[in-house]
């Protein structure tokens, strides 16, 4: 996932919307757009909700009712 807008550590969106340093996109000829920034943060949110959603149902399985 490494160099993809799946990547976590903000590279897409600091350099697609505030022009930000990309260190390893550039040096790979990466010019992000505005909408691989909205994928970039879409995933993570995604696997974020995904995360609370599994946790929420093993808590709620492991509960006695």
């Amino acid at each position: 996932m490494t160099g993809t807008p799946f990547e976590a550590i903000g590279e897409y969106p600091a350099g697609a919307w505030f022009h930000g340093v990309m260190f390893d996109a550039r040096q790979r000829g990466i010019t992000p757009t505005g909408g691989e920034a909205v994928l970039s943060i879409a995933f993570l949110l995604l696997m974020a909700l995904a995360a609370l959603v599994m946790t929420q149902l093993v808590l709620t399985r492991r509960s006695p009712s």
